[in-house]
């Protein structure tokens, strides 16, 4: 029974949830009747405090960021966040879907991102320099507490958040651990 049930199973690695509409049409019509498209500037302009902390914290990141994570990061404001993602999503500057995340221990996992580039790249823009390299500092910290965080993640965060002494140490495990891998 347990061969055919695994024959007949299907491994899920990546599961694309639908999107809600992104409002990117502003209230109202244009001149010619049809609906105004609402630059990323301007969305991103009309944001509030908490969805513009956790739409920067996305774009610093720079990698998919399961739920769990941000709970971590954002949790004493659990509501906050969670209305915070919803309003992103719905308004096309974010995107989730669920997907095995080895932020979350190799598990299932809703994970969130910019939904595109220049959302992320105008977020970033915003952000004064020092401001971006104490997330990537706080973000280094806490992958590095955790156990299975990829070192390369690790190695990344600190990278750009200057750490360079401790980014070299990071880069130096990383290599080794490499070459011990080659040598099996």
């Amino acid at each position: 029974v347990g061969e055919e049930a695994a024959k007949r199973s299907i491994a899920v690695s990546e599961i694309e949830l639908p999107a809600p509409p992104a409002p990117t049409a502003a209230a109202g019509r244009g001149r010619d009747g049809g609906e105004r498209v609402v630059p990323v500037s301007r969305r991103i302009d009309l944001l509030g405090g908490e969805e513009r902390s956790v739409l920067g914290f996305l774009a610093v990141f720079g990698f998919d960021v399961p739920l769990s994570f941000l709970l971590g990061i954002f949790g004493p404001e659990e509501n906050g966040v969670f209305a915070a993602l919803q309003n992103l999503v719905a308004r096309g500057l974010a995107k989730s879907r669920a997907e095995i995340s080895s932020l979350s221990g190799g598990a299932l996992a809703l994970v969130y991102s910019p939904a595109g580039c220049s959302a992320a790249r105008e977020i970033l823009q915003s952000l004064p320099p020092e401001r971006r390299q104490s997330i990537h500092r706080s973000i280094a910290r806490l992958l590095a507490e955790m156990r299975d965080a990829p070192s390369l993640y690790t190695f990344y965060h600190l990278v750009r958040s200057g750490e360079r002494e401790e980014a070299a140490v990071e880069g130096l495990e990383i290599l080794r651990s490499f070459m011990r891998r080659k040598k099996s």
